[in-house]
C-alpha cells in the first residue's frame, strides 16, 4: 500500500474542500437563505406597495385633472355670468342716468312753467287792481251825475225783473 503523500495531500485538500463547502452550505440555508429570502420578499411588498401606490397617485391625478377641468369650466362659466351681471348693471345704471336727467328736465320745465304762472298771476293781479283802480274813478265819474245814476239802478232792477 503504496500511498502516495502528494495524493493524499489531494484528497485531504478536496476532502477540506467538501466539507468546506457543505459547512458553507448548511450556514447558507440555516441563517443566510432564510434572511435573504425575507429581505426578497420585504423587497417583493414594497415594490407592490410602491406600485399600488403608483397607480393610487395616478387615479388621484386624474381625479384632480377632471376637477381642474371642471372648476374651469365653472370659473369661465362664473365670468360669463360676471361679464353679464356687469352689463346688465351697465345698462340699468344707464337708463337710470336717463331717466335721471329725463326728470331732471321735467323738473324743470315745471318749474319754469311754474314760474310763468306766477309771474302771469302777478301781472293779472296788477292789472286787476289798476283797473279796479281806474274803473273806480271811472265810473266814480261817470256815476256823480244823479240821472245817470238812476237809470244805471232802473236797469239794472228791469233786468232782474225780466230773470224772475
Amino acid at each position: 500500500m503504496f500511498i502516495n503523500e502528494s495524493i493524499v495531500a489531494i484528497l485531504f485538500r478536496l476532502i477540506n474542500f467538501v466539507a468546506l463547502i457543505a459547512v458553507a452550505v448548511f450556514i447558507y440555508r440555516k441563517y443566510i437563505k432564510c434572511d435573504l429570502l425575507c429581505m426578497i420578499a420585504e423587497q417583493k411588498a414594497s415594490h407592490e406597495h410602491l406600485y399600488e401606490q403608483q397607480l393610487s397617485f395616478e387615479q388621484q391625478q386624474v381625479a384632480l385633472d377632471t376637477l381642474l377641468k371642471e372648476e374651469a369650466v365653472l370659473c369661465k362659466n362664473f365670468r360669463i355670468k360676471i361679464d353679464e351681471w356687469k352689463k346688465a348693471i351697465t345698462l340699468e345704471h344707464e337708463m337710470t342716468q336717463k331717466a335721471h336727467a329725463q326728470e331732471l328736465v321735467a323738473a324743470q320745465e315745471r318749474a319754469a312753467t311754474i314760474a310763468a304762472n306766477r309771474e302771469q298771476e302777478k301781472m293779472r293781479t296788477r292789472v286787476t287792481q289798476e283797473v279796479a283802480a281806474n274803473l273806480q274813478r271811472n265810473l266814480s265819474h261817470y256815476f256823480k251825475d244823479t240821472p245817470k245814476n238812476s237809470d244805471y239802478l232802473d236797469a239794472i232792477v228791469r233786468f232782474m225783473d225780466e230773470r224772475a
